[in-house]
Parts: structure tokens; sequence; C-alpha cells
């Protein structure tokens, strides 16, 4: 009866015999016999007829590493002879009955029920021993697959921060590069410029703060750096288009005299009229001369309004050699365009490893220090700064999606300067070329107007007026603003900077 039990038992486990031999996956019972038997330790223990065959090519192609049926492939161990040992035992002690010779008994029930017992016994050590399904480690697997989950989120979430932030980059100087001939360099697009900035830095500072542990870290340490030392000597530039602004405001007061002089509205023309005019334009003309020229001879200026011409302020500018704003903040030997190869000077883009070393931070850092030296140059060149140059040069591999419209846009600014009638002017702003083209316009007229004026002369000089009338408006809307911005670019950078500081010293006390 125990014997027929056993087979019983061991029967019903094995009832799917006929259908796994009806399954197209499997080539032969020897091809699976051989597989599940081609370890010594299996071999030994069942001690069966099946391993003194000649291995099959199924074997063999697991041995050199294949898997000829895609099931999973157990590493046989220390563990793995334990479990086979532990479920012989089980067989043997609670199946089989224990009058059974091993030998000759277990070989005839693995003989008869072959397959399926072969099946259950590989399934119970492949549960057992596969790398996946360990079952003496299942909690120790869950844990560290919690933590290998969470750390992939955590770098996942930083990788699309990093790429939405070249992308948001990218998008803004699409817009920038978006516009025409007559709006480029314009008042209205240098204060579009410095918003992208401000919006490009305040993304690019959340970044850092995100990432404190990596700043002080090498080799992004070297990388921080750099920016900080960039961004110090932007600040001077900043200053540098202030004092810019308040030169083109001078500008400004001088042509609303000569609009003021020439207002037809109040009486007629006269020769009156025109001289004041004429000393206006005068004086505008050596203030525009002063930008380009410091140290000429014409370059004393004749007060108009607002001041007394007495003989103290005669020898003021004549012993200063050039007039001067008094809130004017860099040194008389400053140059514009030292500065801008300072800030240039070294930048490349990492390379891969050093990329991979920052968590991708040293692009990013690429990224906020390319933008910084355009966008300083484009200050430079579009507003009255002291010996201005444009020999910046941009190296921007193709990764950044951002370098096609930012080189479009300087190669543009570099096309707009090298215009003959543009060379020698104070700034590349279009409002200030229309300045320079309409003082010379009324000059002309000016000195060979006869009186009492044509009605061709009339219309000609009212046409001139009324776009004066525009560049005054322009400069009375746009220059406040445009100042307001410039300033906040200095603050903002300031405080990037304050706090870039204050991270590399924590992280220096810590250590």
């Amino acid at each position: 009866m125990k014997k027929k039990a056993g087979e019983i038992a061991i029967g019903g486990l094995c009832s799917n015999h006929s259908e796994l031999h009806d399954r197209s996956w499997w080539t032969s019972d020897r091809d699976l016999s051989s597989l599940l038997l081609h370890s010594n330790t299996v071999e030994g223990s069942l001690g069966s007829r099946r391993g003194e065959e000649t291995a099959s090519p199924a074997l063999e192609m697991w041995r050199n590493g294949g898997n000829p049926y895609g099931l999973p492939q157990p590493k046989i161990s220390a563990a793995a002879t334990t479990h086979m040992s532990f479920v012989l035992f089980i067989l043997y002690k609670n199946i089989l009955p224990s009058k059974w010779d091993l030998e000759g008994d277990i070989g005839r029930l693995i003989h008869r029920f072959e397959t399926g017992f072969l099946l259950i016994l590989w399934l119970v050590l492949s549960l057992a021993i596969c790398e996946d399904f360990v079952i003496g480690r299942s909690i120790w697997t869950r844990r560290e697959q919690f933590h290998s989950i969470e750390a992939n989120h955590e770098s996942s979430a930083q990788e699309l921060e990093l790429q939405s932030f070249q992308k948001h980059v990218a998008d803004l100087f699409h817009d920038l590069s978006a516009v025409g001939a007559d709006e480029l360099l314009s008042i209205a697009w240098t204060q579009k410029l410095l918003d992208v900035f401000v919006s490009c830095l305040e993304e690019f500072r959340g970044l850092f703060l995100k990432n404190k542990e990596y700043i002080s870290k090498p080799p992004m340490d070297h990388w921080t750096d750099e920016y900080l030392e960039r961004s110090l000597k932007a600040l001077d530039i900043c200053n540098a288009s202030r004092d810019g602004i308040e030169k083109i405001r001078m500008w400004h007061k001088h042509l609303e005299i000569v609009l003021c002089a020439l207002d037809s509205r109040q009486r007629a023309y006269c020769e009156g009229q025109f001289r004041r005019a004429r000393k206006a334009l005068m004086d505008l003309a050596l203030e525009m001369l002063d930008g380009r020229d410091s140290g000429s001879a014409f370059s004393q200026r004749n007060w108009s309004f607002g001041r007394h011409n007495t003989r103290k302020d005669r020898h003021h500018h004549t012993s200063s050699g050039h007039s001067r704003s008094h809130s004017w903040s860099t040194s008389a030997s400053w140059s514009a365009a030292k500065q801008l190869q300072s800030i240039a000077n070294n930048l490349v883009a990492p390379r891969g490893n050093e990329n991979a070393a920052t968590n991708g931070l040293a692009g990013s850092v690429f990224t906020m220090s390319s933008v910084l030296i355009f966008v300083m140059s484009s200050l430079v060149a579009a507003i009255p700064c002291q010996d201005r140059g444009l020999n910046t040069h941009f190296s921007i591999p193709p990764q950044f999606p951002w370098g096609i419209p930012l080189i479009s846009l300087h190669e543009r600014i570099m096309e707009e300067s090298k215009k003959r009638e543009r060379q020698s002017s104070n700034g590349l702003l279009k409002e200030i070329y229309q300045v320079e083209k309409c003082t010379r316009q009324m000059t002309d007229f000016a000195d060979l107007v006869q009186f009492p004026l044509t009605e061709e002369q009339k219309m000609e000089l009212e046409q001139v007026l009324e776009e004066l009338a525009s560049i005054c408006e322009k400069f009375k809307n746009g220059l406040g603003p445009l100042e307001r911005r410039i300033r906040d670019v200095f603050r903002r950078i300031m405080n990037c900077r304050t706090e870039g500081l204050e991270l590399l010293s924590k992280a220096t006390n810590l250590e």
C-alpha cells in the first residue's frame, strides 16, 4: 500500500506528463533530462542512467552560456546544493516508502514519471536559487529594490530638470532671434534680452540650490569658481552700461532743446530759432564725439541750459581732457573690450566624463556662462561704453540646443557692427543710429537755410522734426525701464554670486 500511495502521490504531481510531451517547445525528454542534470551534484545524487549518456545539443548550448528554452538559468552554488539535498531528503522521508532501494526504486520512479518529476524538481530549485527569486533573501531583495527605485527616481528627476533648463534657454533664444532687422538691437529688444537673462539666471540658481552637495566636490568646484569669477567681472559691464544710459540721457536733453527751439506751433520760423537749434546740435555733436574720442580737443562742452558757462567750468573741462559724469563707476583706464575678453577666456564645454562626474551640472554652468557672455557683449555693442570692442567668439557643441539661435544672434550683431555707417558709432542701438542720422540732416539744413523758408523746406524740416520727436519719445519711455533692468541684472548676479560663495564656504568649514 505504501508503494502504491507513493506512486499515486508522485503521479498526482506529474499528472500533466502527457501534456508536457505535447508542447512544441520541448525537444525531447533526453534534452530536458540532460539540461536538468548538468550539475555534478544533481547527477551524483540521483544516480540516474541519464547522467551516463552523451550530452545533448541543448546541454552543450546551456554550458556555453545559451538558454535553449528561454527559461530562467539557475546559478549552482553552495546554496543550490543545500536546496537539492533538502528536496531529495523530503522526497525520501515523506513520499517514498522507507523500504525502497534508493538506487533502484528512485531510478525506476524517475524513469516512469520522467519529465514531470524533473520539471517539478527543476521549478522548486529555480524558485529557490534563481537571482530574482531567492526565498531566503526576499526581505533584503525587496529593500534593495525599493532603494534602487528611489535612487533611480531621484536621478531621473534631476535629469529632467537639467534637460528642462537647456530647453528653456533654447526656447527663449529662439524667440529673441525671431525678430527682424528693424527690431534687433533696439531699446525694446535689449530689454527683452535682459528679461531672458534674468529668467535663465533664476532657473540656474534653483538648480544650484537643489544640488548643494555637488558644488564643492571636484570637479564641480572648479566650474563653480570659474562661473563666480565671470559673474564678478560682469558687474563692471553692468555699471558701464548704466553710465552709457546716462550719456544717452544727455543726448536726449539736447534733442529736446532742438525740438523746443523749432516748434512752429507757437510762431513762424525765424533766424533766432535756428541759431538756438544750431547751438544745441553742436553740443550734441560734441557729446557724441566725446564718447568716441575722449582725448580730442573738441571734447570741451559748452553747456546751453541748466548751468552757467563760467570761467571755472571752462577750466574744469579743459583740465580734465574730457567731460564725464561724476556717477561713473569705472576708471579712466577701464576697457569694455578687455573685460569681455577676460570673461570669455578659457570657456570650453565640459567633456563627457566631467559632465557625468558632476551629474550634468557642469553642462548647466557652461550654458549659463555662455548666456552671461552673450548678454554682456550685447550690452557693450548696443550701449555706449568705454573702449568698446566685439571680439567675442563662441564655440558651442551641437548637443546644446540653444547654441544655434545664440550664435545666429551673435553673427547678426557682428554683421551690424561691420556696416560702414556703424563702424564709428557710439553704440549699435537703433535709436542711436537714428539720432546720428537726424543730427547730420538737421545740421546740414541749419547751415544752408535761408529766410524766409520755402514750402518745400518747411515740409523737409517738419519731416526731420517728426523723426526727432519719435526718437525722443522712445528715449523718454525706454531709457528708464532699460536702466532698471540693468540694475536688476546687477543685483541678481550679485545675489547669486553671494549664495555661491556661502555654499562653498560652508562646505570648506565642514571639511
